[in-house]
């Protein structure tokens, strides 16, 4: 299918099902939710791995409507972007994950913990500790793949 403009996810559907004779409804994006298996597999690994209450710095981009500069923090500049920064324990943004979007960036200040990915994330690049990181790879429910920066090609991001 070639597309010569820009396009959105229904439009792809439309032209997949109609490519394929499918009459199934389009698949919901995840537009940055988790689903409830993934955040479960997160939440089972952070709660044990670190304490619920550490507090992860999140940065979620301010281009969504759906973010409430009333609940974060101030508007930062990051990567090109605006973001609203909003300071949220393990806890509480693993709760968020599934009914809200979890933000593109996220770190603790021991830098024991950190994800980043692109904008309505399907995957996240994660840095952590080796305990964490072993028994993230070691989940079955999780899809993983190990990233080395010395010969993967990673976003600009990748690096902070």
């Amino acid at each position: 299918m070639e597309l010569a403009d820009s396009t959105d996810w229904f439009e792809l559907w439309d032209r997949h099902a109609e490519s394929e004779r499918s009459v199934e409804p389009a698949p919901i994006p995840a537009r940055g939710r988790l689903d409830p298996l993934t955040a479960r597999a997160f939440t089972d690994t952070l709660m044990l791995q670190a304490s619920p209450d550490t507090v992860l710095h999140c940065l979620y981009w301010e281009g969504y409507g759906s973010v409430s500069t009333d609940s974060g923090g101030p508007i930062v500049h990051q990567f090109g972007h605006d973001f609203v920064s909003s300071d949220l324990t393990i806890r509480q943004l693993m709760r968020k994950a599934t009914s809200d979007r979890i933000p593109e960036f996220a770190h603790d200040d021991l830098g024991n913990f950190a994800w980043g990915t692109n904008l309505y994330p399907d995957s996240l690049i994660i840095a952590s500790t080796e305990p964490i990181y072993r028994a993230l790879i070691n989940d079955p429910r999780l899809d993983t793949v190990m990233i080395r920066r010395e010969s993967d090609l990673l976003p600009v991001s990748s690096g902070d």
